[in-house]
């Protein structure tokens, strides 16, 4: 259906709001509904995609579990994260990232508390060492972006 075959009331609204030369370019839909274009909107369609946003929920499901066996709140981060740690932790990952994409293998330890990481040129198995996989330090780089992205809004917009 074309728009001047149809009757539709944002005709009448636009008509007495806008001037003709001046009316929003809109489209129509065949059930009678009106819309204006997509032009100049965010397209969080084509923004996101469900792929890396799905590895990224499971990433942030697995880290919910906090060392004292208590599940944090899945948006335990928005309560507040100092930029200053947030990069401190970006960076880490970065690392991780790179030395991966360098065909190295990186491993977590838990150890007094404390995670620390190895890096090695060959697999190499410890008891205790687990080993970071490229989705997940990715996605510990994108935690990290966001929730530094996150405090930088809140004081500067």
């Amino acid at each position: 259906m074309k728009k001047n075959d149809m009757q539709c009331p944002a005709d009448e609204f636009a008509q007495t709001v806008y001037p003709p030369e001046q009316q929003p370019e809109g489209r129509y839909f065949e059930g009678g509904a009106y819309r204006d274009t997509d032009s100049g909107k965010h397209d969080y369609e084509g923004f996101l995609n469900p792929l890396p946003l799905s590895a990224f929920g499971e990433y942030m499901t697995e880290h919910r579990l906090q060392s004292d066996g208590t599940m944090r709140d899945s948006d335990n981060w928005q309560a507040g994260i100092p930029m200053p740690q947030y990069m401190k932790s970006m960076l880490r990952h970065v690392f991780d990232v790179w030395a991966i994409h360098r065909g190295l293998f990186v491993y977590k330890e838990r150890k007094d508390g404390r995670e620390i990481t190895h890096v090695t040129a060959h697999y190499h198995v410890e008891p205790g060492w687990r080993l970071v996989d490229m989705k997940e330090a990715l996605c510990a780089v994108w935690f990290n972006t966001q929730g530094y992205l996150f405090e930088w809004l809140k004081e500067n917009e």
